[in-house]
């Protein structure tokens, strides 16, 4: 047999329980009970790890929340949003985002007295990038002598005007990834010459390697 009782009060409190059986024997047990009078509530402190924080689409991350805690009691739900309309509950879970964008990923941590504290990171979505053959500089998806004169026309006569990726300007960061065949982190003769060098005398190839691979930034030239 089981029974309920609830304290409205703080206090010791004595608890006796007393049985009789069906000849009119007795025995009798006691216990004691500690109520305390609760404070007030301080609110939990809310806190995540998110990765990656930064990826082309489709961007899966994980986050999770078990450095959040309670000083007072304890976290009893973890509810998320991931600033595209979707969210969830636990204290781990993985998130994907479908489109580019820069999305703000809020955590908010409960307490067992229905105090919250929130928590808040930014998640960066870049467009998934086109496949491209490193120093493809005319985009015909192959490397050879055309690319090289289409590289030094553009640094030393403005034909073409633009290099493939993003705004075309040597500068950019898609375009030091397809153009940066020496691997010094600029686009300059030297490229040019690495792919000469690299097709008639036996030199090393493109530091990115001679396969498609996608770059953000960059248009559809190949399939990786």
């Amino acid at each position: 047999m089981r029974t309920s009782h609830t304290y409205e009060n703080a206090g010791e409190f004595r608890v006796t329980l007393e049985i009789r059986d069906d000849r009119g024997a007795t025995a009798r047990a006691e216990g004691s009970v500690s109520v305390r009078e609760l404070g007030p509530n301080e609110r939990p402190v809310a806190s995540f790890t998110i990765s990656p924080t930064r990826g082309a689409v489709p961007l899966e991350v994980r986050v999770d929340a078990s450095a959040s805690f309670d000083p007072d009691g304890e976290i009893v739900r973890f509810d998320w949003d991931f600033g595209d309309g979707g969210g969830g509950l636990g204290e781990t879970m993985a998130y994907t985002w479908d489109e580019p964008g820069e999305y703000l990923v809020t955590l908010i941590a409960w307490d067992d007295r229905g105090g919250f504290a929130m928590a808040f990171e930014n998640v960066i979505v870049d467009p998934a990038g086109g496949g491209q053959l490193p120093g493809d500089c005319n985009q015909d998806s192959q490397l050879d002598i055309s690319d090289a004169v289409c590289l030094l026309g553009h640094l030393f006569l403005g034909s073409p005007q633009d290099l493939p990726c993003a705004d075309g300007e040597v500068t950019n960061t898609a375009n030091r990834e397809l153009m940066n065949l020496n691997g010094d982190r600029s686009v300059d003769l030297t490229d040019a010459i690495h792919v000469l060098r690299y097709l008639f005398q036996g030199g090393p190839g493109p530091v990115a390697g001679g396969s498609c691979l996608p770059i953000v930034g960059c248009p559809d030239a190949c399939t990786p």
